[in-house]
């Protein structure tokens, strides 16, 4: 994995990452509750063009 791969993906400080690499800026700054319930960053995310859209660049 690298910080390409990071930059690819939404997660919150509960996600680990491998030795080395950092949460990219558009992960949530506090752990996600559910799964299911809807989350404003992760929406503003993917209204951004990321994934399922296009990656954002980092």
């Amino acid at each position: 994995m690298t910080h390409v791969h990071v930059n690819t993906i939404f997660g919150d400080p509960a996600t680990k990452l491998p030795e080395g690499l950092r949460p990219a800026d558009h992960w949530a700054k506090e752990p996600l509750k559910s799964p299911l319930d809807p989350d404003p960053e992760y929406d503003a995310w993917i209204a951004a063009g990321a994934p399922p859209g296009k990656p954002v660049a980092g």
